[in-house]
C-alpha cells in the first residue's frame, strides 16, 4: 500500500461499500498510512515483515513464503502498483498465488510490472540488462531497486497461480506506450 497514494481516493467510496486492507513491507509506509487515515475503520494497514534487500533488508520472512493478511476468497480487487518492479520471479510468482488464494471468483487484480517484450527491453531511464534467464535490472548489484521480466514470464506466472490475463497496457518506461502511467499494467481476473 506504500504510503497510500492509491487508498486516499478509494477511502470515500469504501467508506459504506466495503473496506481496504493495505499492506506493505515498510513500517515507515505503514505509519504514516495509519495516520492518515486514523478515524476511519473501513481502512486497515498491516505491516509485512518480509525481506527485500533493498527495502527491508532486516525482514524475517523469505519473500517466498508471505502470506497475505486476508482470508481465502475474501477479496474482490487487489492491485500491486510498483510491488513487482523490486522483486524476482519467484517472488513475484509467490504474491501472485497469494493473490489468487485471496481473491474472490471473479476477482480482479491489477499490477504494474516491466515487461521486457522484443523492442522494449531497456530506454534510457531504464538501462535493464539481464541478470539471469528471464529478468533484468538496472543495478546487478541490488536488483530490487528497478527489476524487469519477460512479458511471456510474468504471463506464465499469473496462470500458474489459476488467474488468467484479461488486458496488459504497456506504460511510458519504454518507447511504444499505450497509457499514460510509467509501468506496464496487467489485469487478471480469478475465473
Amino acid at each position: 500500500c506504500g504510503n497510500g497514494r492509491v487508498a486516499a481516493p478509494l477511502s470515500p467510496i469504501l467508506r459504506d461499500a466495503g473496506g481496504y486492507i493495505g499492506f506493505d513491507i515498510s513500517r515507515p509506509g505503514i505509519r504514516a498510512c495509519r495516520r492518515l487515515f486514523a478515524g476511519q475503520p473501513h481502512m486497515a494497514f498491516q505491516h509485512l515483515d518480509v525481506w527485500n534487500s533493498e527495502y527491508n533488508p532486516g525482514g524475517k520472512v523469505a519473500e517466498v513464503d508471505a502470506r497475505f493478511p486476508a482470508a481465502d476468497a475474501s477479496i474482490d480487487l487487489a492491485f500491486a502498483t510498483s510491488v513487482f518492479t523490486h522483486m524476482k520471479l519467484a517472488p513475484v510468482k509467490r504474491y501472485l498465488a497469494e493473490t489468487a488464494r485471496v481473491l474472490r471468483p471473479g476477482g480482479r487484480i491489477a499490477f504494474t510490472a516491466f515487461a521486457l517484450e522484443p523492442g522494449r527491453e531497456a530506454s534510457a531511464e531504464f538501462p535493464f540488462q539481464p541478470f539471469d534467464a528471464t529478468s533484468a535490472a538496472v543495478d546487478l548489484r541490488y536488483p530490487e531497486r528497478a527489476t524487469a521480466h519477460r512479458r511471456e514470464a510474468l504471463e506464465a506466472a499469473v496462470a500458474d497461480a489459476g488467474l488468467q490475463v484479461a488486458q496488459v497496457l504497456r506504460g511510458y518506461w519504454a518507447p511504444g506506450h499505450q497509457y499514460d502511467g510509467g509501468q506496464d499494467l496487467f489485469l487478471a481476473v480469478k475465473p
